[in-house]
């Protein structure tokens, strides 16, 4: 089951009468959602009932596939390859 078909399932899971999930969702769903603080992992093969925390962690999984955390990629100098290459060492920014 692909991330967005799992969270859709939690949502629709999580409005059921006891809403219970067994641990390695509850985790797999702690980890799309970025591990929010407040919000730990749980025993995988243990089940919980967790209607309203996980209603919450599917917003902010869903959040988080709409707008993905971005990085921006740092090059290191390297002082062998940049020396052959005639350069300084010095750290360039530039692409």
């Amino acid at each position: 089951m692909n991330d967005e078909h799992f969270i859709g399932y939690c949502e629709i899971h999580c409005e059921t009468e006891r809403a219970l999930f067994v641990g390695r969702d509850v985790n797999r769903m702690l980890d799309l959602a970025g591990n929010p603080k407040g919000f730990k992992h749980v025993n995988s093969e243990q089940f919980f009932s967790v209607r309203h925390d996980m209603k919450t962690l599917c917003d902010l999984a869903r959040e988080r596939i709409r707008n993905p955390p971005v990085c921006k990629i740092i090059q290191f100098p390297n002082r062998t390859t940049d020396a052959a290459n005639g350069l300084n060492g010095e750290f360039n920014d530039s692409p």
